[in-house]
């Protein structure tokens, strides 16, 4: 999957749900999005392995 696909299924699928302010949820967006796209250049940091 591209990266740009990637996002955007991210993005479409993202709710403003259980957050405990607008700030807090804007921190855990930017983490989860360095995190799916770090992961597509270094797949194994997130398994583990190096």
């Amino acid at each position: 999957m591209r990266e740009d696909e990637l996002l955007s299924v991210f993005h479409n699928c993202w709710t403003s749900e259980g957050f405990l302010s607008r700030e807090h949820e804007e921190q855990r967006l930017q983490l989860a999005l360095y995190a799916l796209v770090y992961q597509q250049v270094c797949p194994y940091v997130f398994l583990g392995k190096r």
